[in-house]
């Protein structure tokens, strides 16, 4: 059985122009670390389903997560643009600068391999984290523009969690955050 599910995929244009629209305001050195993990965040969340679908791709949550983590890592970039900080990201997937973030990695595709319930475990598991880093770096910042950013990414990781668990229902099992 198929849950049907849709994804809905962030238009990072409009993203954009909301974004530039908000006033800059300085950063700190908090916020400047924020920005430069949540940015790596995005490009695990992408790097990580991808690879879960390709090792599981009777899932296609997982095509559609790593498709809205991609427009969100580009309207990250707006971010570090308008502030002047280099980009993170390495282009090669599943290489991280942030050291956690890469044992999280390599643990997690080789635990993905087992079966399809487990590797949806492991996703949702990830938003989670995702979510409680962004609620973290919300309260830490009063950048409005920030603020902005990150709340539309805490969404969209509420959203795939809430897909991820149809998905596992359809497995006749469910996820406890």
């Amino acid at each position: 059985m198929t849950p049907t599910v849709t994804i809905a995929i962030p238009d990072s244009d409009a993203s954009q122009k909301t974004f530039l629209a908000i006033p800059q305001a300085p950063l700190n050195e908090s916020e400047t670390a924020d920005i430069l993990f949540l940015q790596e965040e995005e490009k695990f969340d992408r790097d990580l389903n991808s690879a879960l679908y390709g090792m599981h791709n009777d899932l296609p949550v997982f095509l559609h997560i790593a498709t809205a983590a991609k427009a969100y890592m580009a309207a990250d970039n707006v971010i570090l643009t308008r502030y002047g900080i280099s980009s993170p990201e390495n282009a090669t997937a599943g290489i991280f600068t942030n050291q956690h973030l890469q044992q999280m990695y390599n643990a997690d595709i080789n635990s993905g391999l087992s079966s399809g319930p487990d590797a949806l475990k492991m996703s949702a598991t990830f938003e989670d984290m995702h979510i409680a880093d962004l609620t973290g770096a919300i309260g830490r910042t009063d950048n409005a523009d920030l603020q902005f950013i990150y709340r539309q990414q805490a969404a969209s990781a509420r959203n795939n969690l809430r897909d991820i668990a149809q998905w596992l229902s359809a497995y006749g099992t469910s996820y406890k955050p």
